[in-house]
C-alpha cells in the first residue's frame, strides 16, 4: 500500500509491506540509493548482535579522500580498476550542487556530471538541460550528463579539454562487498581512512525511563500515514532530548515535526540503543544493518507494540538521488528514506518512507 503526502516540490511517499512478502521492494530501495551520508538507527533494548555487525563492517571497509583532476582520476581507474570487475563509488567534495560543477561515478560504471554552460561546451558530450544554478543570486543554465566511464572514445577525447584545476573527492572500490586496497597513484593524492565514517560512530543507550509512541493499526492492518508521521516526528524529537549528539533530520522530515505527546505511549522497560553514522556509506552496509535490526526485533523484543527505525540520508550535493534521478534543491530528487520495522511480527512487517521530487518517476 502506498500513500503520498505533501504539496511542495518534495513529497514523502509511504509504503506498508513485509520483508517476507514476495514483492517486497526493500532491497531495491537500498541498492538504488548509492550515495549515503548518514545512517541513524534506533532499536528497543541493548543490541549486542547489531553492534557486532557494525563493528565487523567497519573493520573490513575503508575509503579514500582524494585530490586531483577528473582526467587523472578516470585514467587511474582505467589503468588499475577496470579489469577487476569491481563496484566504484566516487563523489566530488566541496562542490555545492546549486552553484558548482559536480561529478559522481556509480557502481554501474557511469560517470555523472552536472556542469555549467561553459564546461558543457568545453566537453562536447551529449547531455540535457538541467535545473539552473543560482550563483550569487543570478540564475545560470546548467547541464546533466550521464556517460559510460570505460571504453568511451568520446569521454577520452573530452576530458583533456577540461581545466586542470584539482578537486577533492571521495572514492571507494568494492568487490564482493569488501573494500579493495588501491595502489598509490602517481598523479593523485589519496588519504586512506578506515571504516566508512567521516567521524567515529555515535552509540548510546537510552534509559528505561523513556517512552515511545505506539503505532496503532487501522483497518486491514495498515497504519494511517498521519499517525506514522506523528510517530516518527516524536521519536526523533525524543532522540534529540535524550542524547548529547546532533541528530540529522532531513529537510523534508520537517513534515513530521511534532511536540504533542501521542495518545498511546509504550515504556522502554529495557531501554533502547541508538546508533549514528556519518560518512561515505555503501548500500550493502545499510542492507546488513537492516538485516541485523530485523533479527534483533524478531528474536530479542517480545513486546509487539515496539518498533525499530532506520533512517538514511543522502549527500546533499550528489548530482543524482534514486538511481539516475537528477538531484537539485527544491526542484527534484530528494534522497532520504526511513524503515520502521515491527517487533516480533510473523511476516516481519515494515513501513518505508521515501522523500522524492514531485517531477520524479517513482519506481
Amino acid at each position: 500500500k502506498m500513500e503520498a503526502y505533501g504539496e511542495r516540490a518534495s513529497k514523502v511517499v509511504c509504503w506498508h509491506s513485509a520483508f517476507l512478502h514476495s514483492q517486497s521492494k526493500h532491497e531495491r530501495v537500498i541498492e538504488q540509493h548509492w550515495f549515503n551520508h548518514a545512517v541513524q538507527l534506533f532499536v528497543p533494548q541493548a543490541a549486542e548482535g547489531l553492534l557486532e555487525v557494525l563493528e565487523s563492517q567497519m573493520a573490513s571497509h575503508f575509503y579514500n579522500v582524494g585530490q586531483g583532476t577528473l582526467l587523472d582520476l578516470v585514467t587511474y581507474l582505467k589503468e588499475h580498476i577496470q579489469s577487476l570487475d569491481a563496484s566504484i563509488y566516487a563523489l566530488s567534495l566541496d562542490t555545492p550542487i546549486d552553484r558548482s560543477n559536480v561529478f559522481a561515478i556509480t557502481p554501474e560504471n557511469q560517470l555523472v556530471l552536472k556542469v555549467d554552460r561553459e564546461t558543457y561546451q568545453q566537453l562536447g558530450l551529449t547531455g540535457q538541460k538541467s535545473f539552473t544554478f543560482h550563483r550569487y543570486h543570478h540564475p545560470t543554465q546548467c547541464y546533466f550528463i550521464k556517460t559510460p566511464l570505460f571504453n568511451n572514445k568520446q569521454l577520452d577525447e573530452a576530458l583533456p579539454r577540461l581545466t586542470k584545476q584539482p578537486m577533492r573527492f571521495l572514492l571507494s572500490i568494492y568487490k564482493n562487498d569488501t573494500s579493495i586496497p588501491l595502489p598509490q597513484p602517481e598523479r593523485l593524492k589519496f588519504q586512506k581512512r578506515q571504516g566508512f565514517g567521516l567521524t567515529d560512530p555515535v552509540i548510546f543507550q537510552l534509559p528505561s525511563t523513556c517512552v515511545i509512541p505506539e503505532i496503532r493499526l487501522e483497518e486491514e492492518g495498515v497504519v494511517a500515514m498521519q499517525r506514522w508521521l506523528h510517530y516518527m516526528g516524536y521519536l526523533f524529537t525524543a532522540m534529540l532530548k535524550n542524547s548529547k549528539v546532533s541528530i540529522k533530520q532531513p529537510r523534508d522530515f520537517q513534515l513530521m515535526q511534532t511536540h504533542d505527546r501521542p495518545e498511546l505511549m509504550v515504556p522502554l522497560s529495557s531501554g533502547a540503543t541508538f546508533v549514528k553514522l556519518e560518512g561515505f556509506i555503501p548500500p550493502h552496509v545499510i542492507s546488513k544493518l537492516l538485516s541485523a535490526m530485523r533479527h534483533h526485533l524478531k528474536t530479542q523484543v517480545a513486546d509487539k507494540r515496539l518498533h525499530g527505525t532506520l533512517l538514511v540520508s543522502g549527500f546533499d550535493d550528489a548530482p543524482v538521488s534514486w538511481g539516475y534521478q537528477q538531484h537539485a534543491f527544491s526542484h527534484s530528487g530528494d534522497h532520504d528514506y526511513a524503515y520502521t520495522v515491527c517487533a516480533n511480527h510473523p511476516d516481519e512487517a515494515y513501513y518505508l518512507m521515501e522523500t522524492i521530487g514531485s517531477s520524479d518517476e517513482h519506481k
